[in-house]
């Protein structure tokens, strides 16, 4: 981890509920989680204890109950739309189970986007696209469209397209959720290897313990708080 442990998140009191008719179902509660510049956190649990909602309200794709949700210093949760927009754009990284790539657009084109939509020029947006597809093996690979790649091909220019603004705090839900053991296990081992090698702070939801395992830090969501997972 960076040495300064400057805190990228911090998280106080959050609480989610959802009304289901008459019923209030309360899926996070009084949940704190804390960051620091360049850790590897994994949170685990079982499917439905809210895993996926926690990383949606981070990335300020959905909005909790109450509590306080500080990214970089800022409370997201006071941001009006398009400040959310603009704060996804600049400091958030997010790569899913399912990639949503475009598909009609390449695999250049896909990575290179987000960093033309942000205001970055053509040219330098490409010549950035093309340096972090490189880093994730498929240089080779950038001018074919999605639906010539494999799934694990896929999910490599996700993880480039995370990459492409630069972004403090990369999130990931259940990134190898959708693949065979084979590419889950080469997915793995590039998340955290460009987290470390890029200085960036990640932070994953998944259900396969050995993925979590390779993270500084390890919590599971039961109950709807985090309770530290030890080494196993």
């Amino acid at each position: 981890m960076n040495d300064t442990n400057e805190t990228v998140l911090r998280i106080r009191g959050l609480e989610k509920t959802f009304d289901t008719g008459a019923d209030r179902l309360t899926i996070i509660k009084d949940l704190d989680l804390t960051a620091p510049e360049g850790a590897q956190v994994a949170i685990v649990g079982e499917s439905g204890s809210g895993k996926s909602t926690l990383l949606n309200i981070i990335a300020g794709l959905d909005t909790p109950t109450r509590g306080e949700i500080l990214v970089g210093g800022r409370d997201i949760t006071s941001l009006p739309e398009d400040g959310l927009a603009r704060f996804r754009s600049k400091f958030l990284g997010l790569i899913f189970q399912f990639h949503y790539l475009l598909q009609d657009f390449s695999a250049l084109e896909n990575v290179y986007l987000p960093a033309f939509m942000a205001g970055e020029g053509r040219k330098s947006a490409l010549e950035r696209a093309k340096t972090c597809l490189e880093a994730v093996g498929m240089g080779h690979r950038m001018n074919h469209m999605p639906s010539e790649l494999s799934g694990g091909e896929r999910q490599r220019v996700s993880v480039a397209r995370s990459l492409i603004n630069d972004p403090r705090l990369i999130l990931a839900d259940e990134p190898t959720g959708n693949l065979d053991p084979a590419n889950a296990a080469m997915i793995g081992e590039l998340l955290f290897s460009l987290a470390g090698s890029y200085k960036k702070t990640l932070l994953l939801v998944t259900h396969d313990m050995e993925l979590a395992g390779r993270a500084h830090i390890r919590y599971r969501l039961k109950e709807g708080k985090l309770q530290e997972e030890p080494l196993r």
